[in-house]
């Protein structure tokens, strides 16, 4: 006994014809066999890499959150104790001791006196300009103001100034009015000492200038240093000198990440 090759229905052995269906076996064979087969089903279209396309997020997130945090200027330091503050000109400091803190009213063309402390024989001025000081290192300022008046240039170097580099100018010789005591003085030319230090905000500079009279410029040069290590300054600059350094490597890791992309 076998089975019929379409219905399965038993039969003997020798018959040609199945007697459930009607087929005859060979002739249903030989079609068989001629049929043409089906297609294999498609193959499934690949699915996207998710940790690729998560990879690459990740870097460009953390290329950009560099890139931002090496722009971000330096903190400003904690207020110092009896710091004044001044809203306004968005800065502030620590008169030194036994200095007089006078109201500033002067304004020279772009320049604006925020504040003016005198003692006996020296003067300290708290001057804010614009942005062009700082990225010239001051030397409009010395050639219009202190160059003009018979100032010579004796010596500049960088100064950091809560947490801001700054620019320090030294000048001697000139002349100048300081008022002291509330009786305005004015040295013989030549007799002048002078400290400014420049240092960059945000769209402005400040100035910190010291004039005292040559005789006496030595001991003025302490007071001076405890007034510059107390100055803050809260209108503080991006770090764009820091700029190709910052995009470098990010945009290095980018560059080698597109490319394994493409080879993926």
């Amino acid at each position: 006994m076998t089975k019929c090759p379409k219905c399965g229905h038993p039969h003997f052995l020798g018959e040609t014809r199945c007697l459930s269906c009607g087929i005859v076996f060979l002739a249903w064979l030989e079609a068989k066999a001629k049929a043409p087969k089906p297609l294999p089903p498609p193959p499934p279209k690949p699915k996207p890499k998710r940790h690729v396309l998560e990879w690459s997020a990740a870097i460009l997130a953390a290329a950009g959150v560099s890139a931002w945090l090496g722009l971000l200027p330096p903190s400003s330091m904690p207020l110092p104790d009896k710091a004044r503050a001044d809203a306004e000109h968005k800065l502030a400091f620590v008169p030194p001791y036994g200095w007089k803190l006078e109201p500033s009213v002067r304004t020279t063309g772009p320049v604006v006196e925020a504040a003016r402390l005198s003692a006996e024989g020296a003067l300290i001025q708290v001057l804010i300009g614009p942005a062009a000081l700082a990225s010239s290192g001051g030397a409009e300022l010395v050639a219009s103001e202190f160059q003009g008046s018979g100032w010579r240039l004796d010596s500049s170097d960088e100064v950091d100034v809560d947490r801001l580099q700054a620019v320090r100018l030294r000048v001697s010789g000139g002349f100048g009015v300081m008022k002291l005591d509330d009786d305005p003085w004015m040295p013989p030319p030549g007799q002048l000492k002078g400290t400014l230090v420049v240092l960059p905000g945000s769209g402005r500079s400040y100035l910190i200038k010291l004039l005292s009279a040559n005789g006496d410029a030595e001991r003025f040069e302490k007071p001076f240093s405890e007034f510059l290590a107390s100055f803050r300054a809260h209108d503080r600059p991006l770090r764009v000198e820091n700029l190709r350094w910052v995009l470098l490597p990010p945009g290095l890791v980018l560059a080698l990440w597109a490319l394994i992309l493409l080879l993926v």
